[in-house]
């Protein structure tokens, strides 16, 4: 059926369906309308920046459904954006979708929908960081409340009504590609409306020792029981399904499962269907702990929902105390999700941001790699950007020690290196977590010291837990150029020698350590393993939503007054190789060189110009010393940047001044790299771009680039 004619036939069809159903009282919902077939690419124009092509062409679909959009676009090793526009007025319903199929041979970038209202001036969008451009045909849904200002002098607001539809693609990783777009449309939807029926559950096999309904009776004290099955299938099986008929389409975020104390299920599938007769596994959980279960389904739109038990933790059926069946916005983001699940826990469970608390942080690395860690005021240390974490835990006396615990402290080597420690301040044992980085650039390694002193009377028995766990030291609320907090770990396993994170980082422990084990998200958070005194039993776990954490430990007993130090290594490339474990003196001691090299190293680097003040101003001495040396650890080779995460790009403006600010203090080798990295950028037009990173020349104007330069 060729395209036009299949638009207007599905017209006709909703018409006519409209006309002779009978009322129901639910709202009456007009016929989709097509915005673009696609069969012509006429009224589309193309509009790229400086430095960069697109090209609109009219190409065959995917050999069925005609012809499509094919955007051919190409960075040309730089930074910038390309966009397809065509005037199309809109008037939107109270609620509503858009649609188009997309397909692709590009790299990842960011894919962005722009609906301009008649002025020009406002803007509405839907931005795509990093789109993994499929290969194969998909249709990609934009719902009414995946649509927000964008910028505009109407400062925000409901769209209402727009005169132009715009798709652009800007530089994430850049490079160049074709895009093919087809079938656009604008469907009206029902109305968001209060979910006001009661749903319907029911349970099999039949003959359950409780109704089905108390598992979602908004009541914790009551409690769904299944009756055992009378032949399991292996053993330790007990198969039931639990499921729940909510009469009408829902959108959901998630799912809260509440397990009764014993009889839980240990393997079960969440499944969901629109008609009760076709399901589709939406969540699998395996090796599961009972107590509450969280069950991320973002943006999840069903009538229907099940639980497929499979496994029970006794054998003895399932209790089900309660299902809360969550809000779209309780899993929008693997931030949001984490933010509840934080908020579940005891303190100093998760990272202190998870629950709205800043918690402050700084670098750590060498002068002019590309790769940087980083250590917030609690001692958390992050591997690289974007990555995950290792985290300090102690257990003594019976009880688990976290940074909640401790009321840290922080200082600089001799006060203004940049080799930051952290002080716990704890009782009997304390501990001190210092970070450091050494190496070139390019195969950089980041060294991690904990030492534990025994502040008692009396000899202290104390494990040492160094947690690797999914998160950012970089906070949830920063997204500029990459999103902060919640980070992937696919996979842990440790190999004798170090554990390995996600088949290609590393974390070595080079003092020997007592033993590692790792869980997936669904088997629990590491820890809790920890307060137990405990590590999961497996050294090795694979996570399918890649929130896996683990733990090493050092058991340890110090005389009093004892000071001991544990040393980990992680390398910041995944070529580097790491000193491999040896004895706890040996590592002590191989730290310990580093260590003093480092302090040398960056003595003579900050101390090339004197600086005489009042004694009581040291202070302020040691601030500029400290700055200038992240100045130098910010830089990327010769690029000048002001910060290592959202801020890792080379601005004109902020490179002269900090240019300035290094001729002062005998730094006119960089100064002299930068300006020969940053002056070819400038195009060809004489036009000087306002900053430059990975991906090349941003084209966005700030008019005081050229006097920089």
């Amino acid at each position: 059926m060729n395209r036009r004619f299949r638009a207007l036939f599905t017209h006709a069809l909703w018409t006519t369906l409209a006309a002779i159903m009978p009322a129901t009282g639910t709202a009456q919902v007009e016929p989709g309308r097509v915005l673009d077939d696609f069969s012509t690419v006429v009224g589309w124009t193309a509009h790229p920046s400086d430095g960069t092509r697109l090209t609109i062409v009219s190409d065959s679909g995917d050999g069925a459904d005609g012809r499509s959009m094919r955007l051919d676009f190409d960075f040309r090793g730089g930074g910038g954006y390309v966009i397809a526009r065509k005037e199309i007025p809109i008037s939107y319903p109270s609620n509503y979708e858009i649609t188009f199929r997309v397909r692709a041979e590009a790299p990842n970038n960011n894919l962005e929908i722009k609906l301009v209202d008649r002025s020009g001036d406002n803007v509405w969008w839907v931005n795509k960081r990093d789109f993994a451009f499929p290969r194969r045909w998909i249709t990609v849904t934009l719902k009414k409340r995946h649509i927000s200002f964008a910028w505009g002098p109407l400062g925000g607001g409901e769209l209402r009504e727009s005169a132009a539809i715009e798709i652009a693609i800007t530089a994430g990783t850049g490079g160049k590609g074709s895009v093919w777009i087809d079938d656009l449309m604008l469907t009206p939807l029902e109305p968001v409306t209060a979910y006001a029926n009661t749903p319907v559950v029911r349970a099999t096999p039949d003959g359950e020792a409780s109704p089905a309904t108390r598992a979602l009776d908004g009541m914790r004290e009551t409690s769904w029981r299944s009756r055992p099955a009378a032949s399991p299938v292996r053993a330790g099986a007990d198969p039931a399904i639990l499921s729940v008929d909510f009469l009408q389409t829902r959108e959901l975020g998630g799912l809260t499962i509440h397990w009764g104390p014993e009889d839980f299920a240990t393997d079960y599938r969440v499944e969901t269907s629109a008609n009760g007769v076709t399901w589709t596994t939406a969540y699998e959980v395996r090796g599961g702990n009972g107590g509450r279960d969280f069950i991320a389904l973002p943006e999840t739109e069903t009538r229907h929902i099940r639980l497929r038990l499979q496994r029970a933790s006794r054998g003895r059926g399932y209790e089900v105390a309660e299902i809360d069946v969550q809000p779209l916005s309780w899993a929008a983001s693997p931030n949001d999700f984490f933010a509840t699940v934080a908020g579940d826990a005891p303190r100093g469970g998760y990272p202190k941001y998870l629950s709205g608390t800043q918690s402050y942080w700084t670098v750590i690395g060498v002068s002019g790699d590309a790769r940087e860690a980083m250590i917030n005021e609690e001692g958390m240390i992050e591997t690289g950007k974007g990555g995950f974490s290792i985290e300090p835990f102690l257990y003594t006396g019976g009880k688990l020690v976290t940074w909640a615990d401790a009321s840290p402290t922080q200082s600089l080597e001799r006060g203004a290196l940049p080799i930051p420690s952290v002080q716990w301040a704890t009782q009997p044992v304390a501990l001190t977590i210092t970070g450091f980085a050494s190496g070139a650039p390019g195969a950089s390694v980041l060294h991690a010291r904990y030492r534990l002193e025994n502040r008692a009377s009396t000899r202290q028995p104390v494990t040492l837990y160094v947690a690797i766990r999914p998160f950012q030291v970089n906070p949830s609320w920063q997204f500029l150029n990459t999103s902060g907090g919640a980070a992937r770990i696919d996979s842990l396993r440790f190999d004798g020698r170090a554990v390995v994170v996600n088949g290609d980082r590393r974390v070595v422990p080079l003092t020997p350590q007592g033993r590692f084990g790792g869980a997936t998200f669904d088997q629990g958070n590491i820890v809790d393993f920890l307060r137990r005194g405990t590590l999961p039993a497996q050294s090795s776990v694979s996570d399918p939503v890649a929130s896996a954490s683990g733990a090493l430990s050092w058991v340890l007993a110090l005389a009093p007054g004892e000071t001991r130090d544990v040393w980990v290594d992680v390398p910041l490339y995944r070529t580097t190789r790491s000193a491999p474990p040896r004895s706890a003196t040996a590592a002590a001691a191989h730290g310990q060189r580093l260590l003093a090299d480092a302090v040398r190293e960056w003595s003579a680097e900050l101390d090339q110009v004197g600086i005489d003040l009042p004694p009581d101003a040291g202070r302020v001495t040691m601030t500029i010393r400290s700055n200038l040396a992240w100045i130098l650890i910010n830089r990327d080779g010769p690029s000048i940047q002001p910060g290592s995460r959202s801020y890792e790009r080379s601005w004109i403006r902020d490179g002269s001044l900090t240019s300035a600010a290094l001729l002062r203090l005998g730094h006119a080798k960089e100064v002299r790299e930068f300006i020969e990295w940053y002056a070819p950028y400038q195009f060809a037009n004489g036009k000087v771009p306002c900053c430059v990173d990975h991906r090349g020349a941003d084209p966005v104007p700030e008019h005081d680039s050229h006097g920089q330069l």
